[in-house]
């Protein structure tokens, strides 16, 4: 039995992976797949919406059921693959604490003490800072009020005193004998196919559905001011009403919570981040 772990940071395609293992349910199980959905995670970790948000210490009672369930899953099966985008944190948590992902080891520690003895698999991708966290921030208001962070918080979280590196630390503390395999974002097009084969092991045709594209600067300022004014949650579809009115064009541009300079300096940590990564993992950093 081997367990296949989707750490799915927000933002880096993990509905796309989902809803292709999904589409496919039906030919993993006969070949011996068990694919578990996040909404599967849920009833597995405990009931509730809280066990979504907090991914903390389970009292033992919760760990125990957790546990006799994934056994329970293991029952016939070559491979269990779990897919999560909740298990490294939430999009607001990373502006409310201006750091990246300051939970993930709290929350890891639970798939650790699940995962136990067998061979464990983890999967990360990873992503340009500055489209990351502006894709983000967007997330979090889609699920919840309107925020803007204050300038001072930005130019804190822009400092990035958490990087991804610190994430797969986070994930080796967790799953010390697990096997990392990271990859950028931006090559995911190229790599969904052979990722998909690593996962299943089996070759799987990729479903064709569009990414939720980060909106226009428009459209978030407009959202921004109706919930100001309505001092109450609007809901996913209203921002992507204001996004259809308000498409991207050249004066107009795709919102982004950074400057220029910002941008730039974000981009080349990123840069530079890859590159020890790389170094650091060697061919379970995968390359398209």
């Amino acid at each position: 039995m081997t367990f296949h772990l989707h750490l799915g940071a927000h933002k880096t395609a993990s509905t796309h992976l989902q809803a292709t293992l999904i589409k496919h349910r039906a030919m993993l199980a006969e070949a011996g797949v068990k694919f578990v959905r996040p909404d599967d995670i849920r009833t597995l970790i405990g009931s509730g919406q809280r066990a979504a948000v907090s991914m903390g210490a389970l009292p033992s009672f919760r760990l125990a059921r957790a546990r006799r369930r994934l056994a329970h899953l293991d029952q016939g099966q070559d491979r269990i693959v779990i897919s999560d985008e909740n298990s490294l944190g939430q999009c607001a948590e990373m502006f409310q604490r201006e750091l990246l992902y300051a939970t993930s080891r709290r929350r890891l520690s639970v798939w650790g003490r699940l995962a136990a003895k067998r061979k464990t698999v983890v999967y990360l991708s990873v992503r340009n800072y500055a489209h990351f966290l502006s894709g983000s921030y967007v997330q979090s208001i889609r699920n919840a009020d309107y925020f803007m962070p204050s300038s001072e918080s930005l130019v804190a979280i822009s400092r990035m005193p958490r990087r991804w590196g610190n994430v797969v630390e986070d994930i080796r503390n967790a799953l010390p004998d697990a096997r990392i395999l990271v990859w950028a974002y931006e090559d995911y097009a190229l790599l969904q196919r052979s990722l998909l084969e690593r996962m299943t092991g089996l070759e799987l045709s990729p479903v064709n559905r569009r990414p939720m594209a980060t909106p226009s600067t428009g459209a978030v300022a407009q959202f921004g001011a109706l919930s100001q004014r309505n001092g109450a949650a609007l809901t996913e579809i209203t921002l992507d009403q204001f996004a259809k009115k308000n498409p991207i064009s050249d004066r107009n541009t795709r919102f982004s919570l950074w400057n220029e300079d910002q941008s730039a300096t974000l981009t080349k940590m990123y840069v530079s981040d890859l590159e020890k990564l790389r170094r650091d993992l060697g061919e379970d950093f995968l390359i398209a």
